[in-house]
């Protein structure tokens, strides 16, 4: 099926001043071939990642295998000539100007050329991107005259059509992408099979932008010396916790953000930009100057609008740089509480600063509403007037936690998005994937796509990915299953005030009742004929369908004596979600295995004079174990506590290496074990709920850097031993509750045995500096005088390892 819709920016260019021959060019015919390919000596990984995946795909459609060479060997024609090559110098065909990343695609002489603007290994663009033009031109040749698909990373998502023969039509084409930046996080990116995919799809940036949240770079420690620095909040300046917020309106701040810029960007050019952007979530301050930048709420919101405020800051910090270091390069969010325009100090920004629309009004699949499109639409006009270097952020068609749910792809929401793009000439987009492909490789195959031409139709993209990935028959019984889907989450989403997280809600009253009727829609498409590869596709799609079953009735929301297909005994379902994938994780958001283990050297210390039986240790939210046994054998992980999790409380065991020793869900008083070398640390990752574990056979020591460097304590008490090296001046201690109506007190004990104690009983955070004494230093959590001991958390020094032991009577050393 042919789609490519063109923009007027990627517009096919003709060059009617080289005569050529441009007849149609044989490449196979009748399981033969004359042509070869060939790439330069000097060819870029992007551009011999693309030869070869040419080459490979042409003998799976074909059956014939072209040579690849390089342009330094003897090259006869006829051939097909990727990138800069010695043939493509001398048949003149290089010197038309191509926009980076962009590509022409020209046969000539009986030859064909794909070419386009390549950054060499290691190298970057002026704007601290990359160009892999060649490539780009290769996979779409491959894609529009070879008919290829990459429908999902990895093999199972390859679909390459058997044909006879291949003749190129006359061609001679250019073509750029439509915006300078696309980027599609959060579908398991670092995965090597996806970035492949990436690559495939054309995602990339010849721009660089930075825009994360940035104002943790005004380090807390600095409130010891400039509490001023820091949001006033009821009258006084707390210690920061969290993601704080700073007291943008000082003139010290301001130049401190300047300066890091400046110093940052000209230590590394290729960092492109300098994020301003604030911090996520609330907390602003309320001192009279910042209160003076207030606007008023929004409609609809119960909070005012800070957009002045934040304006005012990115416009004073870009003056100076601006100033001082002119080819300088900022940006920042325009989001959340600065969204909306301002009623005061106008919307003007310097001309070097290069804003991020991230309209957190339509996260989710909110722009099924027709106010959410119509605000939407107002807010990118306006915010399009003020700057020609506009950026957008979004997360319009996904929630989460993803994993084994049931999610439409949304076409029309992405039909209403791009074309508003596009008429405000927004310059580089960051969407949203979604991280489970095995429900929602569609969503981001469709995505993809009009991320590199915003102008193709959304529909037509699903409707093309459905007859691909399943074939005629079962594609259009599952067109008919999608449009179901869209109709009830339209429904659900014009009715009830919801975003981008699956709530329990959904579950309930959007999920569970349309169960049966998805169910049996999607039967019919299963039971069309299919080949062997699209029904192993539809196969990863039913495994969602498994798991959604047995969260809805797990949840009661669907009757256990439920007849289903898809019913499968609680053991086989645990063995799916924690199955392992060669391309990606299957059932991501369900299992969070957690991040690669930072390498440690750790060893046992002697048992602490006077060890104390330890208490097991309750938190909430992710946390960390690090085990280390001095014999080896049988380690046993015993939860005393495993409740709240998202949907239930999942664990994973990884070595050093990352590699998994055991994974699975975490219940109460059910025992995990597993088999741990000696002298060997590992690692016991629990990404959310509640949880109180005891380990048996090896000591143990929490991290307290899992989540913003903190350990978050949950309604008991609790006792670490902190290890602090030798040679260490003084460290500090951080305690924080919502006093007063929570509480906590904590008392030190230094290896002299001198005491020391604190509590939030009248403030929200009080950080004490203690002498820097070598050896374990006894931190007691305790309930204070007034107030309930509930949520707590606790900051150790972050110059020191972020280990802290539970057990004195097998105390761990991290150095």
């Amino acid at each position: 099926m042919r789609y490519l819709t063109l923009l007027p920016i990627a517009a096919l260019a003709a060059f009617p001043h080289l005569p050529a021959d441009a007849a149609p060019l044989p490449i196979v015919a009748q399981n033969r071939s004359s042509y070869k390919i060939v790439i330069p000596q000097n060819a870029p990984t992007s551009v011999r990642t693309a030869a070869k995946e040419l080459q490979d795909n042409l003998q799976r459609a074909t059956g014939v295998a072209l040579t690849l060479q390089e342009d330094s060997a003897a090259v006869t024609a006829p051939y097909i000539s990727l990138g800069a090559t010695k043939q493509a110098q001398t048949a003149n065909v290089l010197q038309r100007q191509i926009a980076e990343e962009g590509f022409s695609i020209l046969n000539r002489d009986g030859n064909l050329y794909i070419w386009g603007p390549d950054t060499a290994d290691g190298k970057v663009t002026a704007q601290g991107g990359t160009s892999n033009g060649t490539a780009n031109g290769i996979y779409s040749f491959q894609e529009d005259y070879l008919d290829v698909r990459w429908l999902l990373p990895g093999e199972i998502g390859r679909d390459v059509p058997r044909r006879d023969s291949l003749t190129v039509p006359d061609i001679d084409r250019t073509e750029a992408p439509g915006f300078l930046n696309r980027r599609e996080p959060y579908m398991q990116n670092g995965m090597p099979a996806v970035t492949c995919w990436e690559a495939q799809q054309k995602l990339g940036f010849s721009f660089r932008i930075e825009h994360r949240h940035n104002f943790h770079i005004v380090e807390p420690e600095k409130h010891k010396t400039h509490p001023e620095w820091f949001p006033m909040i009821n009258g006084q300046r707390p210690y920061p916790v969290g993601r704080y917020k700073l007291e943008t309106t000082n003139p010290e701040v301001v130049r401190f953000f300047a300066d890091r810029a400046i110093a940052e960007l000209k230590a590394d050019p290729t960092v492109g930009t300098f994020s301003l952007s604030p911090s996520d979530s609330r907390g602003w301050s309320t001192s009279p100057e910042s209160l003076a930048l207030y606007d008023p709420a929004p409609e609809g919101s119960n909070y005012p609008s800070t957009t002045p405020l934040i304006l005012k800051f990115y416009r004073d910090v870009a003056e100076i740089v601006k100033k001082e270091y002119p080819q300088g390069r900022l940006a920042g969010y325009i989001y959340a509480d600065y969204l909306f325009p301002p009623t005061k100090g106008g919307m003007s920004l310097p001309d070097n600063f290069y804003p991020v629309v991230a309209p957190s009004i339509n996260y989710g699949y909110t722009l099924y509403r027709e106010d959410v499109q119509n605000q939407f639409r107002d807010l990118m006009g306006k915010w399009s007037k003020v700057t020609q270097n506009l950026f957008y952020y979004d997360l319009p068609n996904t929630v989460g936690p993803s994993g084994g749910a049931l999610l439409p792809a949304a076409p029309e929401i992405l039909n209403t998005i791009f074309p508003i793009l596009i008429e405000n000439k927004v310059k580089g987009v960051y969407i949203y994937g979604t991280d489970s492909w095995n429900n929602a490789g569609m969503a981001n195959y469709i995505l993809a796509k009009m991320m590199w031409n915003p102008k193709l139709d959304a529909v037509v993209l699903q409707r093309e990915w459905l007859h691909r990935a399943y074939g005629p028959q079962a594609g259009a019984a599952m067109e008919k299953y999608y449009a179901h889907l869209d109709d009830i989450y339209r429904d659900y989403y014009r009715n009830n005030k919801v975003s981008y997280v699956l709530t329990e809600g959904m579950w309930k009253d959007l999920i569970a009742p349309n169960f049966p009727a998805l169910e049996k829609l999607f039967l019919e498409a299963k039971a069309q004929p299919m080949t062997e590869p699209q029904r192993a596709r539809l196969t990863l799609y039913e495994d969602n369908f498994i798991i959604s079953l047995w969260m809805l009735q797990s949840k009661k929301y669907i009757a256990a004596d439920y007849k289903s297909a898809f019913q499968r005994n609680p053991q086989d379902v645990v063995k799916l979600v924690f199955s392992q994938g060669s391309d990606y994780e299957p059932f991501p958001g369900l299992v969070n295995l957690g991040p690669k283990p930072k390498p440690e050297k750790v060893k046992l210390a002697p048992a602490l004079p006077g060890a104390e039986k330890p208490k097991p240790v309750q938190v909430r939210g992710k946390s960390s174990l690090l085990m280390m046994s001095a014999t080896g054998g049988t380690v046993t992980i015993m939860p005393r506590r495993a409740t709240g999790g998202v949907p239930f409380v999942s664990y994973a065991v990884k070595d050093q290496e990352n590699k998994r020793v055991a994974a699975g869900v975490l219940t109460s008083g059910k025992a995990v074990t597993f088999e741990a070398k000696a002298n060997t640390p590992y690692y016991l990752y629990i990404p959310s709920g509640v949880t109180e574990v005891e380990v048996r056979g090896a000591a143990s020591a929490y991290q307290t850097d899992v989540d913003a460097r903190r350990i978050h304590l949950i309604g008991k008490e609790a006792t670490f031993y902190y290890h602090v090296p030798a040679n260490t001046q003084s460290w500090e201690l951080t305690l924080s509750s919502e006093s007063p109506g929570e509480t906590a007190k904590v008392v030190v004990t230094a290896p002299n045995g001198s005491k020391t104690e604190f509590d939030t009983t009248a403030i929200k955070a009080k950080s004490l500096k203690l002498d820097g004494q070598e050896g374990f230093w006894k931190v007691e959590v305790l309930k204070a005088a007034t107030g309930t001991l509930d949520d707590v958390y606790l900051t150790f020094d972050p110059a020191i390892p972020q280990w802290v032991s539970v057990d004195p009577a097998q105390p761990l050393i991290v150095y």
